[in-house]
């Protein structure tokens, strides 16, 4: 080949290359979003599994890759799986930190075991106010039943005392559970915090109001929170799986979710909060004895900690700004030690766009090219989560003089107790909506489950899997 058609066939690269560049440079455009917080949990295996305990060098390589999109995670017990203690060494290691969480259940020895867990941390070093921001009692006990509200307070001032007793007083410490719990026992606003658990999915609510029905939800938490900061410990959506009267758990749902919460929750209202979840969970299909069941697909990371592939060139901005926003996992910023994680597999770039969602317009991601390895085909779960009953300011079908939870049918099938519609402060709760138990037609109460199981296999009963 002469020099002259050698020159010629780099000319006919160049389009390409000039392409390629150009892609690059506005992947490298786009700003790297860092959440406040996220979730984190180090089981990989059922209850009854040998193996179901990540190692240290697993954990150290779930932070590494979740680091590039956050500086905290949140755990929901120490004791299990050594979770306090490997979490937090990890977290140490890479500059990261920590909400730690003692699990409550409706065995005392669990709780036990969490503030021995505790204790044995701070003997050695291991709770201090750089890496540990805060320290939570429970997560949902009080709404699966497992404890009373006063018995959770009990627990809220037992781990007070030995955190005092450990001169850890700048730690707060906090109870975390649900917005209408919160609403109905008003005792739980005893935390340092309030620590707030809500999922417009498990709700049934449209994608496109999510967001807006979210911060409704949370308006009256706000207003009774006598000045004290405001958590919100999860919230999220999955992408995959089916399960009866929630939403629509999609690829498209999540990154719509992830955008619109981001925008107005992270970016406009600056709110503290940890998203729910920061890795695909697979193993819960097995402990929840499901084939497609949502709880396995709440993460924006596969198993593998690869970024899920509709969210690799997922870019999008908010109404108030121009700022181009993407997930960029290698986006951490500094030169802290790093793990061996690895490294996302390659995806096609689309230069799609994406603005949150209106109520005139919505954004929806593209479809992925391929679906997940590994996922069992889509059938009906074998076990439908417990509806929570939603506060709202008025409730249509509610009857004036009548309050008490026990004469309301969905509040009766969720076994609610006391003054519900309203409560003592004046806040009517969704299950009001349905009407009186004996009121003689249309019963929409049929869809709601008696109550939250406690069984293993239940999908919403057992926070601590996550």
């Amino acid at each position: 080949m002469t020099r002259l058609s050698r020159s010629s066939s780099l000319l006919h690269l160049l389009p390409f290359c000039i392409l390629l560049a150009s892609l690059a440079a506005f992947a490298s455009a786009a700003e790297p979003i860092q959440l406040y917080g996220i979730n984190y949990s180090n089981r990989q295996g059922p209850d009854w599994d040998a193996t179901k305990c990540k190692s240290d060098n697993q954990v150290l390589q779930d932070l590494q890759a979740l680091r590039g999109l956050t500086k905290r995670v949140r755990i929901l017990s120490l004791s299990d799986c050594n979770q306090g203690m490997q979490v937090v060494q990890a977290a140490k290691t890479l500059n990261m930190q920590v909400l730690l969480g003692l699990w409550v259940s409706d065995d005392e020895g669990v709780f036990a075991a969490e503030v021995a867990t505790l204790q044995n941390m701070m003997d050695n070093g291991m709770i201090d106010s750089s890496t540990i921001v805060g320290v939570t009692v429970g997560s949902e006990a009080v709404y699966r039943k497992d404890v009373s509200a006063n018995v959770m307070v009990e627990y809220f001032d037992q781990v007070k005392q030995v955190m005092q007793d450990g001169g850890m007083t700048d730690i707060p410490v906090s109870i975390c559970d649900i917005d209408d719990i919160y609403i109905q026992y008003p005792q739980l606003f005893a935390g340092d915090q309030v620590v707030v658990n809500s999922f417009p999915y498990w709700e049934s609510q449209d994608i496109d109001a999510a967001v807006t029905y979210l911060e409704a939800q949370m308006d009256p938490i706000l207003a009774q929170s006598n000045g004290k900061s405001f958590i919100l410990g999860e919230t999220g959506w999955p992408s995959d799986g089916t399960s009866d009267q929630t939403s629509v758990a999609s690829p498209a749902n999540q990154a719509q979710y992830l955008m619109d919460f981001y925008c107005r929750m992270d970016r406009q209202l600056n709110w503290n909060y940890y998203w729910f979840t920061g890795i695909d969970n697979d193993w819960r299909s097995e402990q929840d004895q499901t084939t497609d069941g949502v709880e396995s697909h709440f993460g924006l990371l596969n198993s593998d900690l690869t970024l899920k592939d509709y969210l690799v060139d997922f870019v999008f901005t908010c109404p108030d700004s121009n700022v181009e926003y993407s997930i960029q996992l290698g986006a951490a910023g500094d030169s802290t030690p790093t793990a061996s994680v690895p490294a996302p597999s390659p995806t096609a770039f689309s230069t799609t766009t994406f603005a949150p969602s209106t109520s005139t317009a919505t954004a929806t991601p593209a479809a992925p090219a391929a679906a997940p390895t590994g996922r069992a085909p889509t059938s009906p779960t074998t076990a439908a989560p417990t509806r929570r009953p939603a506060s709202s300011p008025t409730a249509k079908n509610a009857v004036d003089g009548v309050t008490t939870c026990s004469a309301y049918k969905r509040c009766f099938a969720l076994e609610l107790q006391g003054e519900c519609c309203p409560t003592a402060n004046g806040v009517f709760l969704k299950c009001c909506e349905v009407g009186l138990l004996d009121d003689g037609g249309n019963d929409n109460a049929a869809d709601v489950t008696a109550s939250p199981a406690t069984s293993p296999t239940s999908i919403r009963s057992q926070r601590l899997l996550h």
